[in-house]
């Protein structure tokens, strides 16, 4: 299968995407709170597309907060990532 960037697309169902929060937002000295993620933060692909579902993040209103996802499903070893 090829996207409209003509690059490959997987189809597998044994990779996983995981929603961390960035590590500068982990542990605030400021007084705020520390922010929280719950729910589900791990989420499996099925022929390649992810549904990501039943996340939810919870932190100090008005502070900047940096969610990141993370994945084993990109293939460094090809020239094209």
């Amino acid at each position: 299968m090829v996207d409209m960037y003509d690059q490959i697309v997987g189809t597998n169902s044994d990779s996983k995407i995981t929603v961390v929060m960035d590590n500068e937002y982990k542990s605030r000295s400021d007084g705020s709170y520390a922010p929280v993620i719950e729910g589900t933060s791990q989420f499996f692909s099925t022929n390649g597309t992810y549904n990501v579902s039943g996340v939810s993040f919870k932190g100090t209103p008005g502070e900047e907060y940096l969610l990141r996802l993370q994945t084993d499903s990109i293939d460094m070893t090809k020239p094209s990532n």
